[in-house]
């Protein structure tokens, strides 16, 4: 199980830095896993403009939770796609999230240009509250990485 205090994430964001503040219309963040403390739960998430600043309400529509063993390897996945975005664990799809073609101009969907991928383990914060140092040292094992150039993207 995961420790006190910690928080680690897999995760994407555009590439295009100067697009990309939080809160612009460029805002493009992929949360292919994130834990935190002792629950044996990944969060997935995705993020951009439309949903995080115009349409709140639908904030958690495109967020899921879906139990998984921390004492055996999990495989997270995201699919980019021209339409949509599927997000999956250990083959399952979790979450699908569509593009509005008449919502495009609004930020729905800054997907489809090249991504930065984060593996990192982070430590306190607002979401995990107070770390617990007697559980420390945490850790994340990773086995593989694998990254696909999606054949249509810029």
């Amino acid at each position: 199980m995961g420790t006190q205090g910690t928080w680690p994430a897999i995760w994407t964001l555009t590439e295009d830095w100067d697009n990309n503040t939080f809160g612009s219309k460029g805002y493009a963040e992929i949360d292919l896993m994130e834990s935190i403390n002792r629950d044996a739960t990944a969060h997935q998430t995705v993020h951009n403009y439309y949903i995080d600043f115009l349409k709140k309400q639908q904030h958690n529509k495109y967020h899921v939770e879906h139990p998984i063993n921390f004492r055996k390897y999990n495989v997270y996945a995201a699919e980019i796609l021209p339409d949509r975005i599927i997000l999956s664990i250990n083959g399952k799809t979790t979450l699908v999230y569509p593009k509005i073609e008449t919502a495009a101009k609004e930020g729905q969907y800054p997907y489809g240009n090249l991504q930065n991928l984060f593996i990192e383990m982070q430590y306190g914060g607002t979401w995990v509250k107070t770390i617990a140092p007697k559980e420390l040292p945490a850790y994340m094992d990773i086995d593989w990485v694998k990254v696909y150039r999606y054949n249509g993207a810029k």
